[in-house]
């Protein structure tokens, strides 16, 4: 939002022909408030690998990851075989650099989990190094189940409710149960987006353009008075000179 905010208002520096007033108005707007905005990298896959996310597959000899095409976009699978036994594939990514303690952050993406045994379960972690966090800060797991199906998820995550923490990663974690010959399993996800809003307060020096800009405004609108009002008087003269000549 602020890179939007500093185009359009050097956009209006930059016009010769811009009205006072309109400056004057963006330097209160560009005074209220910085948006700094971040966002997760390749939510969507359409990239067609998975960079920069990272990959844990346990202790399974299969990869297990990979980006698909669904048939309408392009996906990403996290995939246990028969084989596999008890085990958890987990994609994540590092989100460390969105996250503040005064961050608000809107989650939301498309999920599929499918398979044949009731001992697989999907979940959604965000991890310190240490504990997984609920929403509300609690310990516990963004999101979980055990029903194979598909869906989308949108939650609010308020980091006022959390523990302050430098390292923050948001992970995406197939497990397949625990028999040791489970059978295969799925999980796909797409359009993952994790947007971070952080307002802080304006630099002191706003308050200095903003003053600036209204004094400018102000005197602008003054000497156009002025002007105006010597050709009032002018034009009052030149029509008396003639009144006065007939």
């Amino acid at each position: 939002m602020s890179k939007y905010i500093s185009n359009w208002f050097n956009c209006l520096i930059m016009n010769k022909r811009r009205s006072p007033l309109v400056a004057c108005f963006a330097m209160v707007i560009a005074s209220l408030s910085f948006q700094v905005a971040g966002t997760l990298v390749n939510g969507d896959f359409e990239s067609g690998n998975l960079s920069p996310w990272q990959q844990d597959n346990g202790m399974s000899f299969n990869d297990g990851f990979s980006v698909i095409d669904n048939g309408s976009s392009q996906v990403a699978q996290i995939q246990a075989l028969a084989d596999d036994g008890a085990n958890g594939f987990t994609l994540f990514q590092d989100v460390s650099a969105l996250i503040n303690a005064d961050s608000q952050l809107n989650l939301s993406f498309d999920w599929l989990f499918s398979g044949v045994d009731s001992g697989e379960f999907f979940v959604v972690n965000l991890f310190n190094g240490t504990d997984y966090f609920a929403a509300d800060g609690s310990f516990g797991s963004l999101f979980l189940t055990e029903t194979h199906g598909s869906g989308t998820v949108n939650m609010l995550l308020d980091f006022g409710l959390f523990p302050i923490s430098t390292m923050w990663s948001l992970e995406f974690q197939l497990n397949t149960g625990f028999d040791f010959f489970d059978d295969s399993a799925l999980v796909q996800i797409d359009n993952v987006s994790l947007v971070s809003n952080v307002v802080s307060e304006p630099p002191f020096y706003l308050t200095y353009l903003l003053a600036l800009g209204m004094l400018c405004y102000f005197r602008i609108n003054k000497i156009k008075g002025n002007r105006q009002l010597v050709v009032i008087q002018k034009t009052w003269a030149l029509s008396t000179f003639k009144k006065i000549g007939n």
